[in-house]
């Protein structure tokens, strides 16, 4: 079972970008500050969440499969990256909900977690967005 989820784990970040044109880039650039700061609350927040979301991504990345307890190591050091990643991933989309990476970052992220629920609800989102 732990390998199980550990291959859904590894395997997410391809799922996830398998849909769009940039197939197989697994981790998001960061965005540019506007000249005029008016979206400096957006960025900061987004900044922070992304790096953390990208540093579990490196986890995954870097991850060798063998034993269970590296196994667990590693899921254990990605998932608490997605949890610190969250805060401002979710007050980045409570400011731009419109905002594509948000919305796949959010939904990776509680995927990861195993809380489909949320997951499924910022998928529908973007899928609508991109239609």
């Amino acid at each position: 079972m732990k390998k199980i989820l550990f291959s859904i784990f590894v395997c997410l970040p391809f799922a996830l970008y398998a849909q769009d044109d940039n197939a197989g880039k697994f981790k998001f650039e960061s965005i540019p500050l506007k000249e005029d700061g008016s979206n400096k609350e957006f960025y900061s927040n987004y900044k922070q969440g992304i790096a953390f979301y990208n540093k579990a991504v490196d986890i995954i990345n870097k991850a060798e499969t063998g034993k269970d307890e590296t196994v667990n190591k590693i899921q254990e050091d990605a998932i608490t990256e997605l949890k610190t990643a969250l805060p401002f991933l979710e007050k980045a989309y409570s400011i731009n909900s419109k905002n594509e990476k948000i919305l796949t970052a959010l939904q990776g992220s509680y995927f990861a977690m195993n809380e489909f629920e949320k997951s499924d609800r910022y998928k529908q989102e973007l899928e609508s967005l991109k239609k």
